[in-house]
C-alpha cells in the first residue's frame, strides 16, 4: 500500500478508526508498515477492516479515501437495499457471499454500480505479453428502481 495524499487525510482516516474503536466496533489493523514507513515523509496507515460499524459512525458514513472498510453483516437483503437507495452516499456496493443466487439477488435493485464477489474495476489491466479488457459496467441512475435506468 502507499501512502495517503497527506497528513491531515491521514489523521482524518484514523479519527474515524478511532471513533469507530471507541464506538465498540472491532478494528483490525493488518500488515506492518515498511521499516522507515513512520519516520519517512510519507503518510502511511496499515489495511484496516472495521467489523460491524453502527451504521451511523463516520467511517460508514463518509468516504475514507484511505485503507479502511467497514464491513456490516446483514441478513435481511431487503433492508440492506432501501438503506443504500436511500443514503446520499455509497457510489459503488459489493456483496460477498457463499451463495452467489442469494448475493446476486439486489442487482439491478441499487441505485449505484454493484459488485458480486468482486472489487470494482474500471480500466484496462495489461499484464505482460497480454492486454485483456474489462467487462464493462451499465449504471442504474441514483433515482432507483422507479426511475429511468440503466441495469447492471
Amino acid at each position: 500500500m502507499g501512502p495517503l495524499n497527506s497528513a491531515a487525510q491521514r489523521d482524518k482516516v484514523a479519527a474515524m478508526l478511532a471513533q469507530a474503536a471507541g464506538a465498540g466496533a472491532e478494528v483490525r489493523e493488518l500488515g506492518t508498515l515498511a521499516p522507515g514507513a513512520a519516520t519517512s515523509k510519507g503518510h502511511f496507515l496499515r489495511p484496516t477492516p472495521v467489523l460491524d460499524p453502527d451504521t451511523g459512525l463516520r467511517i460508514v458514513t463518509e468516504e475514507q479515501f484511505g485503507p479502511a472498510l467497514p464491513i456490516l453483516p446483514f441478513d435481511d437483503i431487503d433492508s440492506v437495499v432501501d438503506r443504500v437507495n436511500n443514503d446520499w452516499s455509497g457510489p459503488c456496493s459489493s456483496v460477498w457471499s457463499g451463495d452467489p443466487a442469494r448475493a446476486g439477488r439486489p442487482r439491478g435493485t441499487t441505485a449505484y454500480r454493484y459488485h458480486l464477489d468482486q472489487p470494482r474495476q474500471r480500466r484496462r489491466v495489461r499484464r505482460p505479453g497480454s492486454v485483456r479488457r474489462l467487462p464493462a459496467e451499465r449504471y442504474r441512475t441514483r433515482d432507483g428502481p422507479r426511475g429511468p435506468a440503466l441495469l447492471h
